[in-house]
């Protein structure tokens, strides 16, 4: 290249030399445009170029990681290993941590895990003007973790079969930052000694061949990414563990949002490690809100559910504990959810109905949650179900009652969930009522009609085909679907004559709709089988081939409600009759 050629003959001074502006040498020029082999030119003549800073102060490594982008990672990693752990120093300070803090928000978690590997005091610096530090960078990031993830079946499958050797991340090798695109498959198998042999073979098959086949490279490189994340927290907390007092611990948490934001984000595997090491953490005062308090006031199920299990047998303090305002848990839950977490539900209804899933249980099944404790390991659910009974009905220092705050707040949202149902149940039961009346009046106009009184007088009014199979099973869909259709329409009249209290939307108005929408698609389904039957009694002894096209148009109405209207269907049974809220394994 031109420039490369060029710099042969500059002499090592002139690289140091500074623009007018901005105060860039030719290396900082380099780092921000992302160009390696310029970048390794400079350094190859004038080592100390690496350590020069421009006028904000910046060596032309922030530089780069400031500007980064996904074609620039290998300038980075190059950079990395050729500056100097000089004074004043580029990886110590408010310098330090806003490189890895760059570096973090690029999503180069290997380059981050390589620099803490060898500076790790760093997971203790703040940055100069945002004041943040890596760590409340992390927790910035859920996607960076397998539980924020979501995969199919067959991606869930290939993604439990790469195996990564975490040992190998971030390792400094001479020259380069190790091979942490393409780590080595463990050569004993210590992970997989229980597997089968099959097993065995198709996880390093797939560990082999997914860098370089493009359907599976995506899984490869989003499990490098966790396991380069989950490598680089638990090498963080280790290091907090080490080298700090349970004070210094409790003071850094309190000072920071590392562990609000993480429960706001839902990168739970921070917070994971955080109490699996400081499970004092959770009598941490933070802005005035304890652990427990701010992940239910965010809604994040998983924390709260690590929460009792790290507090062990101090659980009953820790429920029972109240802000400086005088809210306990129970308050929290009164109030309603963040919009990130509302939206997560589909429908006004099932926001409701998971709201009152977070706040209450209702007293008739009091009686069967104490059956179940005695049985299973399940608690039920409801913050409410976690508070002593004398401490349910407590007024914080406004004289408001949880009850009250949740009324109050979720006024809107208990409005929009009856107009769902309202609009739901009139769409649906006008449908049901239409096939109703349809396989009614099918019941007395059979297919082939009836004998008359010139055939038989005794037998007047038979069907005609009363002995043929495919009559039986007219005779036997056309019955299903008018038992079906009419409890349809019972089901969402009884929706529409409902009160709508908060409690309705728990169990009794979905309980209905799954039921109502149950018995629809049941109706539409054997409406159809009729249809078909009678068709066939009718054109089946000139046309053999009829059943063919016949059950496949059949199928068409049948696909298309379950396509549109199964998915609802599916999560009203399973928030209804399987909340995960609370559920302890």
């Amino acid at each position: 290249m031109f420039v490369e050629e060029l710099l042969k003959i500059m002499p090592p001074e002139a690289l140091e030399s500074k623009d007018n502006v901005q105060g860039n040498t030719a290396l900082h020029i380099a780092a921000r445009e992302g160009n390696k082999n310029v970048s390794k030119a400079i350094v190859d003549k004038n080592r100390n170029a690496t350590q020069i800073r421009d006028k904000d102060q910046k060596v032309p490594l922030l530089t780069a990681a400031l500007f980064a982008s996904p074609g620039q990672k290998d300038t980075i990693e190059y950079l990395c290993t050729v500056t100097e752990n000089k004074d004043p120093s580029p990886f110590a300070g408010p310098d330090g941590a806003s490189l890895i803090c760059n570096i973090l928000d690029a999503h180069y978690y290997d380059i981050a895990l390589y620099l803490f590997q060898r500076y790790p005091n760093l997971v203790l610096e703040k940055t100069k003007n945002s004041r943040m530090w890596p760590l409340e960078v992390i927790s910035e990031r859920p996607f960076a973790f397998r539980s924020e993830n979501k995969l199919k079946l067959r991606e869930r499958c290939i993604y439990s079969l790469i195996q990564i050797d975490t040992t190998s991340l971030g390792r400094y090798h001479g020259s380069t930052m190790g091979d942490v695109e393409n780590p080595s498959v463990w050569s004993q198998d210590v992970h997989m000694r229980y597997r089968g042999i099959i097993s065995k073979f198709f996880s390093r098959f797939i560990t082999h061949f997914a860098p370089h086949v493009p359907s599976m490279e995506r899984i490869y490189k989003l499990k490098l990414m966790h396991e380069q994340a989950a490598a680089l927290v638990k090498g963080l907390i280790c290091h907090l563990r080490i080298t700090k007092s349970t004070t210094e611990i409790s003071d850094f948490f309190k000072n920071s949002q590392v562990l609000q934001t993480a429960i706001k984000f839902g990168t739970n595997e921070l917070v994971e490690e955080c109490l699996t090491h400081f499970p004092d953490l959770n009598w941490a005062n933070m802005n005035n809100k304890r652990l427990i308090q701010i992940a239910i006031e965010e809604r994040n199920e998983k924390i709260l559910k690590l929460i009792c299990k790290t507090s062990k047998e101090y659980k009953k303090q820790l429920f029972s504990n109240r802000d400086l305002s005088g809210n306990s848990i129970l308050h929290y839950a009164a109030k309603l959810a963040p919009l990130p977490q509302l939206t997560s539900v589909s429908g006004a209804a099932l926001q409701m109905q998971r709201e009152m899933q977070w706040f209450k249980i209702p007293s008739s099944t009091w009686d069967q949650i104490g059956v179940l404790r005695s049985r299973t390991r399940y608690w039920g659910f409801g913050v409410q179900n976690l508070v002593d009974e004398r401490n349910r009905h407590v007024r914080n220092k406004d004289g408001k009652s949880a009850q009250f705050i949740f009324t109050q707040e979720h006024n809107e949202l208990r409005k929009e969930g009856e107009q769902w149902m309202k609009d739901t149940s009139q769409s649906c039961m006008l449908v049901a009522t239409l096939i109703a009346t349809v396989v009614f009046a099918a019941a007395f106009t059979v297919p082939g009609g009836n004998l008359s009184n010139d055939n038989n007088e005794y037998k007047a009014g038979t069907p005609i085909f009363l002995y043929v199979n495919s009559f039986m099973v007219f005779a036997v869909a056309d019955s299903l679907a008018l038992f079906s259709s009419t409890t349809s329409i019972l089901m969402f009249l009884a929706i529409l004559t409902s009160r709508y209290a908060e409690e309705d939307f728990l169990t009794s108005l979905p309980k209905k709709l799954i039921i109502g929408l149950g018995t629809l698609f049941f109706s539409i389904a054997t409406t159809m089988i009729a249809f078909g039957a009678a068709l066939f009694i009718v054109l089946g002894s000139r046309f053999t081939w009829v059943p063919i096209p016949i059950a496949l148009c059949a199928c068409l109405p049948v696909s298309l409600f379950a396509l549109l209207q199964f998915p609802l269907f599916v999560v009203m049974v399973r928030s209804t009759y399987c909340p995960s809220i609370f559920r302890f394994d």
